[in-house]
């Protein structure tokens, strides 16, 4: 299954974070697991949402070593389609500001019109 958590920002995500474990969870049980930054998102003229999404390099031992996989410098980026993946658990907190003093666009505006309902 390919699975795609939207967070605030990837770079700051933690292991003790309740998504990480989440992620590492669905990782470490051979699922397509990827993170993509809330400020990473896009929306184009077809009503198709893109992501430049991070992905976990290797088999990783635990949600320590999954996290630094996923904020190395090297980590693996690429451009896609959230409407590729079969799950996209929305894991922002729109409250948090970002570093510009203003929170997150609201993730319902972008992400709603391009959603499958289930």
């Amino acid at each position: 299954m390919r699975i795609c958590f939207v967070v605030n920002s990837v770079r700051t995500q933690r292991p003790t974070y309740t998504t990480a474990h989440l992620a590492f969870a669905a990782h470490r049980r051979g699922h397509d697991v990827a993170l993509v930054s809330v400020d990473d998102l896009s929306h184009g003229d077809d009503r198709i949402v893109f992501g430049e999404i991070v992905r976990a390099a290797g088999k990783q031992p635990d949600a320590a070593g999954f996290v630094r996989a996923l904020v190395a410098p090297d980590a693996a980026c690429e451009h896609a389609r959230l409407n590729d993946f079969d799950v996209i658990f929305l894991r922002n907190n729109p409250h948090v500001t970002n570093g510009a003093g203003f929170a997150s666009i609201p993730l319902s505006s972008l992400v709603g019109a391009s959603s499958r309902r289930v």
